[in-house]
């Protein structure tokens, strides 16, 4: 089907050169996208003043130059683009086609292009029409959701694999401290036990990323001050490392809704990047500034009011090859392994600030270092006073259990009796029978939830209630922790209940008392930290 181009006046129909112009111009003068119109010799009859706006070259260069947009289009889309036209040409139809440019200041866009031959009434060829739009923006936005449900699949997974292996390493780690109490402390086989606990250790530290990063890390945010956020973020590194470090923050800063432990960890995380691309030498530049985001800002977030801190460094730069994948779970310029990188820092913090419905960007160029840029919702709201929860095993006056490595005797003045424990992992209910009776509990586990409701049922009636309950988070089984405490507090409405889960950034893990728990216990835990949240609850009942 051909197309006819017809400029219609009373009584006539003009279709020679100079109507055209005369149309082409009327319609297309003013038009935001750039519109062209070349005739059949090849030569441009005429160029909008878009094209300008779009690509840095000016009308009259594409008159001069029938040829000119070839010399900047993106060389991999050229033989793409050379193709559509001829596609266009045979069939006569008016296709669409993406394709890149470097405009004349050196930038990247994408053009959205339109391109048709056109024919008089008389079916005589006129030349085509070419019409493109910069889409740059929208690519962006595709990139970044593509991007976003790319992170989220791997999040779940790695979410999942994170809670599963917490479980092993509870049972790895527990043993490993059992096994301690039956040893000599000064002997050979106790040495090993403990570089193998400074292993565990640092493999907690690595599942607690992966949580972080996938959709068991949910922020839960309350409104703090980012002036002191990022001045007690900063100090605390300073203490720790030998970074100098420059702030500069507005007078007027917002205030933002937000977890704080996970934002700082975001900080923290590029500050070490930016120390570590510096090796050690240079200063770090930290601004913290309020920004209102509209639509006109190439930047995908909602519009409003936001807190933008930027960090700057001045090392190597990050070369553009690597910037478009600087976000991504486990890409790392570094070595990896256990002491280098673990390819995850970045990752978790591009999925925290995502969560805090927050967008980080990165801007470098080779030898002028790397600046990322964090953007958080501001909040007018006031912070709320220092009043709530205390996380069980820190609470003020908490006593510590100490255990004789060679006696399952408790020396403390106080004494816990029973402790119930929930757990879908035969392995943990048996290593929580074990180290109960080691520390001098005597101790009855559950397989789910119900089990654990008909288990304290049971107890109370006969007249020897459980002293504490500890209940998994979540359980393949049957019914999970955050059900059947509330079971459990219709019974008892004063049950000392401890949460417990592999997922340790879990809402209910940050904030257990709003789900009716009085102690956090996560996955992986030692002895020593089982004893302590215990002790958390005799404090409680004292």
């Amino acid at each position: 089907m051909k197309n006819y181009f017809c400029y219609k006046q009373p009584d006539k129909i003009k279709t020679d050169r100079h109507n055209l112009e005369r149309t082409a111009y009327k319609i297309c003068e003013f038009t935001y996208d750039w519109e062209y119109w070349i005739d059949p010799d090849g030569d441009y009859v005429y160029v909008s003043p878009s094209c300008e706006r779009i690509t840095g070259y000016r009308a009259d260069e594409f008159y001069k130059n029938p040829k000119l947009l070839k010399t900047f289009i993106h060389p991999d889309d050229l033989a793409l683009l050379e193709e559509y036209h001829r596609e266009s040409l045979d069939t006569g139809k008016s296709l669409s086609l993406d394709f890149r440019i470097t405009t004349r200041s050196g930038d990247e866009r994408w053009i959205n292009h339109v391109w048709q031959p056109v024919y008089d009434s008389d079916g005589n060829y006129l030349g085509r029409r070419g019409s493109n739009r910069d889409i740059t923006l929208r690519k962006q936005m595709e990139e970044d959701i593509l991007k976003a449900k790319k992170l989220e699949s791997l999040g779940k997974l790695a979410g999942g694999i994170a809670h599963d292996f917490n479980n092993l390493l509870t049972s790895i780690t527990g043993n490993i401290c059992l096994a301690q109490m039956e040893l000599d402390p000064e002997s050979a086989a106790s040495g090993l036990l403990r570089e193998a606990e400074k292993a565990s250790v640092r493999t907690k530290d690595l599942t607690a990323r992966l949580i972080t990063f996938s959709r068991g890390g949910e922020p839960v945010k309350k409104v703090i001050s980012i002036e002191d956020l990022v001045n007690d973020c900063v100090s605390s590194m300073l203490s720790d490392f030998s970074i100098a470090c420059e702030i500069n923050i507005s007078d007027d800063i917002r205030s933002g809704e937000i977890d704080e432990q996970q934002m700082k960890q975001v900080i923290h995380n590029i500050i070490i990047n930016a120390w570590e691309a510096m090796t050690g030498k240079g200063t770090v530049k930290v601004y913290c500034e309020n920004v209102t985001v509209g639509e006109e800002d190439a930047l995908t977030l909602k519009k409003g009011e936001y807190v933008k801190i930027s960090i700057k460094d001045q090392g190597p730069g990050i070369s553009e090859e690597n910037l478009t994948s600087i976000f991504d779970p486990y890409f790392s310029t570094k070595e990896m392994g256990a002491e280098k990188g673990m390819g995850l820092g970045l990752a978790v913090c591009h999925s925290i600030v995502k969560k805090h419905d927050g967008l980080i960007v990165v801007e470098s160029e080779l030898g002028s270092g790397a600046t990322f840029f964090i953007y958080l919702p501001a909040t007018t709201a006031k912070r709320p006073s220092e009043t709530g929860f205390k996380r069980a095993g820190q609470a003020p006056g908490a006593k510590r259990l100490e255990v004789d490595s060679q006696s399952s005797i408790v020396n403390s003045q106080y004494s816990i009796k029973r402790v119930l424990v929930m757990d879908d992992e035969e392995m943990i209910r048996k290593l929580s029978i074990l180290m109960l009776d080691r520390l001098g509990y005597n101790a009855e586990v559950a397989v789910d939830g119900a089990e654990a409701v008909e288990l304290y049922k049971k107890a109370k009636k006969s007249g020897e209630p459980f002293d504490v309950v500890i209940l998994d988070l979540t359980n393949a089984i049957g019914m999970g922790g955050r059900e059947a405490v509330q079971r459990l507090l219709e019974i008892d409405p004063d049950i000392k209940a401890i949460i417990s889960s592999g997922y340790s950034n879990d809402p209910i893990m940050s904030n257990p008392s709003a789900y009716g728990f009085k102690g956090v216990l996560s996955k992986p835990y030692t002895s020593d930290e089982l004893s302590m949240v215990l002790n958390s609850m005799i404090g409680e009942s004292s």
